[in-house]
């Protein structure tokens, strides 16, 4: 069964119960009164309804204001007892910074979809049920009331009636295909105008058959890695601008990538550096390895799960040991890591001082492909200039990550590199943070810049973050090289 199929099925279940039985009904206007209580809705005075407010977003909000979810936005519910962060596999496309934006209809159950179990259920509102006992240790971090201890109980199994309540129909999502195909449809034909999904914010909530009142506890904008990456081949900051996060236009992307929580930080794809090992010069360890050479066994291993988490077609047992992190939503990253040695063990060795070269890395996934009948086929380079940007447009719209080197400096014109932009939080827009050079990154998508005329820039996954950088750029750097595009060219794949 393909990963499409199972949502369809998941889909469907969420409409019968979007019809809501009669106890369902009675349950949901209870929560919507109960809700409309604490937001100051039905208050007697003008003053008792600020205040009330004001409370309600104080409790759901980092900020106490009105704020969009995020992927990886804090979730309680009120019979649970713990915290889980909300998950989206597959982005819509849309982002605030590096985060992509969830709809009404991100809402399926499920360690594998949107909404994890929150621990021990304590139902008080809806029909009981026999369910599995079971005990979860609790710290003053995870669970919902801050308290510390083991709690037992019935095992939380979430059934969300409907989808979010008192979303902001003002903004719309168009869907990314799985849960509302047909609006996905009119987007891409664009002979027709798609409707979208209303966006879920900190106002919103679920509500769970079983008498539970999820909603969120922040918007989880506030979950990034902020460290800055030094880089093989940084030679430091150039004074060009940076792109503002509100001017940006997505023309193509990828839909579906890898995310993992690591030290309380959401990544973006894996990062070799968690391989880091201090033995470099007198072991050379397999860690050693890939820390310091290993951008391209990542990037390898970032298309194939990305791959695997669109359609079971591309599941194999290499993909099969990277387990999902049932707690704070993604990957567990323990488990990419022993998946990543598997790669390099048997389907993709990384060479010490050498790394990966591309077209090593083309032969290694066509022998991937054939082990497993994924219908694959790769090719290193052999593009130059406009003909690059639309094989990556190409491959994009099929839902492939793009593999691209920015190849070692070779040549003898003044630049050093390719400059990256990252997501500056705190002023709200991209800064330039440093330049590289002989590197593979990832392609996650085409977009517009803001400049006038626009540019063509790259969205891309490296060291486990989100960089943006300028396509011309990169042409620039590569036609200054000496290898004729040797090492400064894109792995280009088609499915079968």
């Amino acid at each position: 069964m393909t990963t499409k199929s199972m949502d369809e099925l998941i889909l469907a279940e969420q409409k019968k119960l979007a019809e809501y039985d009669e106890k369902s009904k009675e349950l949901m206007e209870q929560m919507h009164s109960q809700v409309d209580t604490d937001k100051g809705i039905d208050a007697e005075s003008e003053e008792e309804a600020t205040e009330k407010i004001t409370e309600y977003l104080a409790n759901h909000s980092e900020t106490g204001s009105l704020e969009y979810l995020v992927r990886g936005a804090t979730l309680v519910c009120r019979n649970g007892s713990h915290k889980r962060r909300i998950n989206l596999k597959k982005c819509h496309g849309v982002y605030i910074g590096s985060h992509p934006l969830i709809h009404e209809l991100d809402c399926v159950p499920g360690d594998n979809y949107n909404i994890a179990m929150f621990g021990v259920c304590q139902p008080t509102g809806g029909p009981g049920v026999s369910r599995e006992t079971v005990s979860y240790v609790k710290t003053e971090e995870n669970s919902r009331d801050g308290s510390s201890g083991t709690v037992t109980g019935e095992k939380c199994t979430p059934v969300i009636i409907g989808v979010w309540q008192d979303t902001y129909p003002s903004t719309r999502i168009v869907d990314n295909g799985l849960k509302n195909p047909e609006d996905r449809a009119r987007a891409w034909s664009r002979m027709e105008t798609p409707c979208g999904e209303a966006t879920v914010t900190c106002n919103s909530f679920l509500v769970c058959k079983y008498g539970g009142l999820i909603e969120p506890i922040d918007s989880g904008q506030n979950v990034e890695n902020e460290d800055e990456h030094v880089c093989d081949g940084e030679t430091g900051q150039t004074g060009a601008p940076a792109p503002h996060e509100h001017q940006r236009k997505t023309n193509v992307g990828l839909s579906d990538f890898p995310e993992f929580y690591v030290d309380g930080k959401m990544m973006l794809g894996g990062n070799q550096r968690w391989f880091k090992n201090e033995a470099w010069y007198s072991g050379a360890t397999q860690d050693d390895i890939i820390s310091k050479c290993g951008c391209g066994l990542i990037a390898v291993g970032n298309l194939l799960l990305s791959l695997s988490m669109q359609d079971k077609k591309y599941e194999t047992a290499f993909t099969d040991i990277v387990k999902p992190d049932t707690v704070n939503g993604g990957y567990n990253y323990e488990s990419y890591k022993n998946y990543i040695y598997a790669l390099n063990n048997v389907f993709s060795p990384v060479v010490r001082n050498f790394g990966l070269n591309g077209f090593l890395m083309a032969k290694n996934i066509n022998n991937y492909s054939d082990q497993f009948d994924l219908g694959l086929s790769a090719k290193w380079g052999g593009v130059k200039g406009d003909e690059m940007i639309t094989k990556m447009a190409e491959m994009l719209d099929n839902d492939l990550p793009v593999i691209l080197c920015i190849g070692p400096k070779l040549g003898f014109g003044e630049r050093e590199g390719v400059d990256f932009y990252a997501y500056n939080k705190a002023k709200g827009k991209y800064e330039n943070s440093g330049t590289v050079n002989n590197h593979y990154i990832t392609i996650l998508g085409i977009e517009d810049s803001w400049d006038n005329p626009p540019r063509t820039m790259l969205r891309l996954s490296s060291w486990g973050k989100e960089y943006l950088i300028y396509y011309d750029d990169y042409i620039s750097y590569a036609n200054e090289q000496l290898d004729d595009y040797s090492f400064c060219n894109m792995l280009y794949i088609t499915k079968e």
